[in-house]
C-alpha cells in the first residue's frame, strides 16, 4: 500500500475509470469514480515544503439495496496500487449508492 501524500491530480488521469472498494475477508465492491473536487485553499504540509489542496473524490456505485457502513477500507486501481482510506457513503441516486472520501 501506498505511503506518499496523494494529491487530486493523482486521482484526475482516473476519472470514469473501474477502482475497487475491498471488504470483509476477499470481497471487493466495484466503484466509478465520478468525480475530483478540489474545495479550500492550499495549505503547507508539516511534513515538507510543497503546498496540498484539499480535495474529495466521489466515487458511485452500482447498488441500490445495500450499501458499505462508513469506516476504513482499502481502495485499488491498476494505476493507483492499494491506498487505505476513510470511505462514507454519501448519496443514494438513481445508479446506486455514492462514497465520499475526503483529504484534507
Amino acid at each position: 500500500m501506498t505511503d506518499r501524500i496523494l494529491r487530486h491530480t493523482d486521482f484526475e488521469p482516473l476519472l470514469n475509470e473501474t477502482l475497487f472498494i475491498h471488504y470483509g475477508q476477499d470481497e471487493r465492491l466495484p466503484v466509478t469514480l465520478a468525480r475530483v473536487r478540489p474545495w479550500g485553499s492550499l495549505t503547507r504540509r508539516i511534513d515538507d515544503e510543497s503546498l496540498f489542496q484539499p480535495f474529495a473524490l466521489l466515487l458511485q456505485s452500482s447498488l441500490r439495496d445495500q450499501y458499505l457502513p462508513q469506516g476504513n477500507y482499502v481502495l485499488s486501481h491498476p494505476t493507483l496500487g492499494e491506498v487505505a482510506l476513510f470511505i462514507v457513503p454519501h448519496t443514494p441516486n438513481a445508479v446506486g449508492i455514492e462514497y465520499e472520501i475526503t483529504f484534507s
